[in-house]
This record gives structure tokens, C-alpha cells and sequence, in this order.
């Protein structure tokens, strides 16, 4: 029920010049009794630049229900769950796209326009000392909460967690990243609002 998210975006907008976007990590949380019969959305924010820059946005949600978002490494805004996420979903994760039913306050298909790289999710809460080290590239090699590592670097969406989490990628390309941290990152060509 616990979870922690943490990646890479740098959001790209030539249509845009406002120079503040807004952050948001969503939560969806489903209530199944054989069927979906309740849907609760929360949501956290944080204000900041997030256009044509690469950006570290990590989002932890902990057994008590409170949510945080991180931009950089550093706290950027928080929240509270209505609930836990008690069961599987009934859609799978996409990432960077929501070619599915939306999970938050927008019509879908939703893409963003920009790049991620190095998606890390958490089967824990990180701690704000762990999402600090995340952004500054010190995760630690061994961790078996870490459900799910993708870097991209071969131009696939291969999880080098040891879960074999791996994925498929949909209408996005594998490009060299615009900085000298990695090799690789995903290019999207949707709409930079995404983020």
C-alpha cells in the first residue's frame, strides 16, 4: 500500500513562454468489491520550472495516507490520501502517456512532451534523506522494495530491479539524453501540460 515514485523529466513546449509549469504526482485510488465501484483522486503539487531543463520529481505515499512530492531532491508540497491503493489496478502502468482511462483531472489520451529517464518505483515510503540521494545519483545498488528500474540506456524499457518488470515501448522514441548524467532517455511529443 506504501509506494514511492522517483524520475527524471525535462518537459519541452515551444508553444509555451510561461516560465512556471506546475508538478503534480496523482494518486488514483481504486475500492474493489469484484468490481470497480468507487474511484477517489488526490493530488499534490508543487510549483517551479520545469520547462527545457531536466528535473528530478519524486512522489512517496506513506501508510498513513500523507503524500509527498519532491523536485530535486528537496520537499516541494504534500497532501493527504482519501485512501490506500488496496489491490491491483485494473490498468496497467504507462508512463509518460495516458492512453487509458484517466487517472487524474484531465480527457485522455494525455502525453507529455518532453523526456524521462531513470523510473524508479518503490513497493515502501523513501524517506526524505533517500529521495535526496536519488536525485543527487546515490541509490543504493541493493534494495528489495525497489519494484521497478528502468534507465532506458539500451533503448528498451528493460526493469533492472531483478523483478522483470519489463515494458513495452508505445509511440515514443529512445534518444540520447541532452546531459552528461546518462546515455538515454524517452522522448514524448505530447503535450507538456502532462507533467
Amino acid at each position: 500500500p506504501t509506494c514511492a515514485l522517483a524520475s527524471r523529466i525535462s518537459c519541452s513546449d515551444t508553444s509555451r513562454t510561461t516560465p512556471s509549469q506546475t508538478s503534480s504526482a496523482r494518486r488514483h485510488l481504486f475500492k474493489f468489491t469484484g468490481r470497480l465501484i468507487s474511484i477517489a483522486l488526490a493530488s499534490v503539487s508543487a510549483r517551479g520550472k520545469v520547462l527545457n531543463r531536466w528535473v528530478h520529481i519524486a512522489a512517496v505515499l506513506e501508510a498513513d495516507k500523507r503524500m509527498h512530492i519532491f523536485v530535486d531532491g528537496k520537499p516541494a508540497g504534500h497532501g493527504k490520501a482519501p485512501a490506500l491503493i488496496t489491490s491491483t489496478p485494473l490498468q496497467g502502468l504507462e508512463i509518460g502517456s495516458d492512453d487509458g482511462s484517466p487517472v487524474g483531472t484531465y480527457k485522455s489520451p494525455n502525453a507529455l512532451g518532453g523526456m524521462i529517464d531513470n523510473v524508479r518505483i518503490y513497493h515502501r515510503a523513501l524517506s526524505d534523506e533517500e529521495v535526496a540521494a536519488l536525485f543527487a545519483g546515490k541509490a543504493p545498488a541493493k534494495d528489495p522494495t525497489l519494484m521497478l528500474a528502468c534507465d532506458f540506456d539500451k533503448g528498451k524499457a528493460q526493469d533492472a530491479s531483478g523483478k522483470n518488470h519489463h515494458g513495452e515501448l508505445i509511440g515514443v522514441q529512445a534518444v540520447p539524453a541532452r546531459d552528461a548524467r546518462s546515455g538515454m532517455a524517452l522522448q514524448f511529443k505530447g503535450n507538456a501540460n502532462a507533467a
